[in-house]
């Protein structure tokens, strides 16, 4: 709620037309977060308004750039909030071109692929695609009901493999592995989920966090840090990331999870069987010990 007061009040202060549609779009993403929280209804309905009188907004100007793209996928969202599925799958569809040249763009430029919007794109027509294919199969229309549930499998793995840095391709591999399971259920012969992919999407995922941690994004770097051990908690049996959490949590500011992952650091690691796995861990308290003198916490050191 005090980003969206504090986004609010920037619109009012009158910023230039490209700060403004990126204000509008913030703002948008806020109301969608904030309605979706809510359980009053009254509450939802004002942030949805609120969210798609924006968002309609920036369409109708049909930019082809993020705030466009973003406003797309928040616009989608609130239509399957709102129960009008069948509206966010044709809005989506609908712009799915103009999003591609987004996406394209984006690869010749060698920007991230986590800005893209296909991946939440792809997410939501397969969530879509999954509800109406698991309806049709439960009520015996199996032809039909195959085809979407190939399709969903094919959203989903577009999203984990072409887009392992975003935040949905983690939600997709394992919608995937649930779908696959689900089908399996059923009596069809559907193979496991690659075990490899999985891996990509998390390798993807802590190259972007320690690209923050190497940017002195301490509190992105944290915050990304701990949100992977909390979805893979074998991360925590690697001592470079663990390492840089360390860091970062110091660098930040936050003593109680320093001195945990610290602790961690020491314990697992002293005891590896693997002595290179072991040196590195010392080299890592070490270098955390460094930290601990350059943030005046000497006391730690110890």
């Amino acid at each position: 709620k005090g980003a969206l007061q504090a986004s609010r009040y920037f619109l009012l202060s009158g910023p230039d037309e490209e700060m403004a549609l990126t204000c509008k779009a913030q703002i948008a993403e806020l109301c969608l977060k904030l309605g979706t929280a809510s359980t009053n209804a009254p509450e939802r309905t004002k942030y949805f308004d609120e969210a798609r009188k924006y968002c309609e907004e920036i369409l109708w100007k049909g930019r082809q750039d993020l705030p466009f793209a973003k406003c797309v996928v928040t616009l989608a969202h609130v239509y399957v909030e709102d129960g009008k599925k069948e509206k966010a799958s044709k809005l989506i569809m609908d712009y799915l071109p103009m999003l591609k040249d987004i996406d394209k763009a984006l690869r010749d430029e060698k920007i991230s692929l986590k800005f893209s919007p296909m991946a939440e794109c792809r997410f939501i027509l397969a969530s879509l695609l999954e509800e109406e294919g698991k309806a049709l199969l439960e009520k015996g229309s199996e032809k039909e009901a195959l085809a979407k549930l190939q399709a969903t499998l094919s959203h989903y793995a577009t999203v984990y493999l072409q887009y392992p840095e975003s935040n949905w391709a983690d939600s997709a591999t394992k919608q995937d592995g649930d779908l696959r399971a689900y089908l399996k259920t059923k009596g069809y012969n559907v193979p496991p989920l690659d075990k490899g992919n999985k891996t990509k999407v998390m390798e993807a995922q802590i190259k972007d966090a320690h690209e923050q941690f190497r940017d002195g994004n301490y509190k992105q770097a944290k915050d990304a840090f701990l949100d992977l051990v909390h979805r893979n908690p074998e991360i925590s049996n690697l001592v470079l990331p663990m390492n840089e959490l360390a860091q970062s949590c110091i660098r930040d500011g936050d003593d109680l999870y320093g001195q945990a992952i610290v602790g961690h650091i020491a314990e697992r690691f002293s005891q590896d069987r693997d002595k290179n796995t072991m040196s590195d861990g010392g080299k890592a308290l070490l270098q955390i010990a460094t930290v601990y003198e350059e943030e005046a916490q000497s006391n730690r050191v110890q």
